[in-house]
């Protein structure tokens, strides 16, 4: 039988080690590219799994306000709402209420009834006001453990507010609690301007269980 033909070998022989480099270099090469694409996968699916959105219990959570004039004040709240935190491991990373504006009271009846009208909440057209974070840091004024930024929206206006807050979360209790000022003519509130005080202060506590 005749020799098998032997073209194509002298190339194979005379470059053995760069035909096998360039192999294991690309290989390698592949190999780096799902390694990449596997941790950054896993580190997607740990930091999902790490996040808690946690509703509010109606359990000892407030929300309330103080109305100013120069002859006097009026307290009050509003009873019904509802809304989450939303926790990175033992970090708040987002917070989100809903308040029934129909709900508000205060310590006085017929306060309580011109409040709903339209000169002030107007809560026929205008049932649900509603806060959501912007951001959460920690630190903040006085004895703050974090700052919360974010957008309120009363009366189809929405303004941007800042909340100094005491936040705890132990033992799978979430609290926080804070008081802030808000501006009522900037949602539209301007009934008795002169008379009574522009500035509102805002008290907020609120409590989670997980």
């Amino acid at each position: 039988m005749s020799a098998a033909p032997k073209s194509g070998w002298p190339s194979v022989v005379a470059m053995p080690h760069l035909e096998v480099s360039h192999g294991k270099d690309s290989i390698m090469r592949g190999l780096a590219r799902v390694m990449a694409i596997a941790i950054g996968v896993a580190t997607c699916s740990v930091s999902a799994m790490a996040e808690e959105k946690i509703p509010f219990s109606n359990d000892g959570s407030k929300i309330e306000w103080t109305g100013t004039k120069d002859d006097g004040k009026h307290v009050g709240g509003f009873g019904k709402f509802d809304g989450h935190v939303v926790m990175a491991g033992n970090e708040p990373k987002l917070l989100h209420v809903d308040i029934d504006t129909s709900s508000i009271y205060s310590d006085n009846d017929k306060l309580t009834s011109h409040l709903k009208s339209p000169d002030f909440f107007h809560v026929g057209k205008h049932p649900k006001a509603t806060f959501t974070s912007t951001s959460i840091t920690k630190g903040g004024e006085g004895k703050a453990t974090h700052t919360i930024n974010g957008k309120l929206t009363m009366l189809g206006k929405t303004q941007e507010v800042q909340l100094p807050a005491m936040v705890t979360d132990t033992e799978g209790q979430f609290a926080l609690q804070s008081q802030f000022t808000i501006n009522r003519s900037k949602h539209g509130i301007d009934y008795g301007q002169g008379k009574i005080h522009e500035a509102v202060p805002m008290s907020i506590n609120v409590r989670a269980k997980h």
